[in-house]
C-alpha cells in the first residue's frame, strides 16, 4: 500500500494527507509548530529549534553534568568493603571474592596498602572456599539495594589460588625485614575498572614480609542493573 491517503469532504474532493504506511495501517505525519495558543511562531526546524528548559544551578546558571560512576551512586548500584589487618613478617591475608552466574556484572577497583614490605596479589577462578562472611555496604545510604557479590575474609580448602592476574610488591624496613624502626610504606592502588567473570571466586591477597605490618584492603565495585 503507498503512503499517503486523500481525505475527502466529498466524493472526488479532498485533501492529501502525508501518512507512513506500517503493516498496512496508514500513521498520520505531522509538523511541530511553536507558540501559544492562537499564535505561530514557526515550525521546528534547525533555525527555530524546539525551546527545551534545562535545569541550572541557581547562582552559576551552569548546567549540571554528573559522570556515570556518580549516577550508579545515586542509583544504589555502587558498593564498598573497607578492612585492616595487622600481619606478621611472612604472613597473610586473603579475601575471598565471589561472583554470581548471572547478570550484572562486577565493575571493580580496589587498593591496598601495608606501612612496610608488603606484597599484593589478585587471582582469578580459585576453587578455595571462603571462612568468615563479610558486610558489603551501598554507598547510597538511602537504597535498600543489596549486592548480589559475596565476600569473605579468610579461605580453605581447594587445590588453587587459580590464575594470577597481579603480582605487586613495595615497601622497606630498615631491620631488613624483621621489623626495623624505619619503613617505608607500600601501597597498590588500581583504579582502572576490572568486569570480573561471571561464577567465578577471586582472592584479594596481602602477604607481609615485616612485623608489624597494618595493611589495608578497599574494594569497590558497581552492579549496573543493564548487566553489562
Amino acid at each position: 500500500m503507498a503512503d499517503n491517503v486523500v481525505v475527502s469532504a466529498n466524493v472526488g474532493i479532498g485533501a492529501t494527507v502525508a501518512t507512513d504506511d506500517i503493516g498496512g495501517v496508514q500513521h498520520q505525519r505531522i509538523k511541530l509548530t511553536l507558540g501559544a495558543d492562537g499564535v505561530s511562531e514557526g515550525d521546528v526546524s534547525s533555525s527555530n529549534p524546539m525551546p527545551v528548559n534545562v535545569p541550572k544551578e541557581v547562582f552559576s546558571q551552569a548546567v549540571p553534568v554528573i559522570s556515570s560512576s556518580h549516577r550508579y551512586i545515586h542509583d544504589g548500584e555502587v558498593f564498598r568493603y573497607h578492612d585492616s589487618v595487622t600481619l606478621g613478617s611472612g604472613s597473610s591475608q586473603d579475601y575471598l571474592f565471589t561472583t554470581p552466574d548471572s547478570f550484572p556484572y562486577a565493575h571493580l577497583i580496589f587498593q591496598m596498602d601495608g606501612t612496610a614490605v608488603t606484597s599484593f596479589y589478585l587471582y582469578e577462578a580459585t576453587d578455595k572456599t571462603g571462612t568468615t562472611p563479610q558486610t558489603i555496604f551501598n554507598a547510597n545510604r538511602n537504597s535498600a539495594n543489596a549486592s548480589v557479590m559475596t565476600l569473605h575474609k579468610g579461605i580453605s580448602g581447594g587445590t588453587t589460588d587459580g590464575t594470577m592476574l597481579v603480582n605487586y610488591s613495595a615497601g622497606t624496613s630498615s631491620g631488613g625485614g624483621g621489623g626495623g624502626s624505619s619503613k617505608t610504606p607500600a601501597a597498590f592502588n588500581y583504579d582502572a575498572e576490572w568486569i570480573l567473570k561471571r561464577n567465578t571466586k577471586y582472592i584479594f591477597r596481602a602477604t607481609s614480609g615485616t612485623a608489624g605490618n597494618l595493611c589495608n584492603i578497599v574494594l569497590e565495585w558497581y552492579e549496573h542493573a543493564s548487566g553489562t
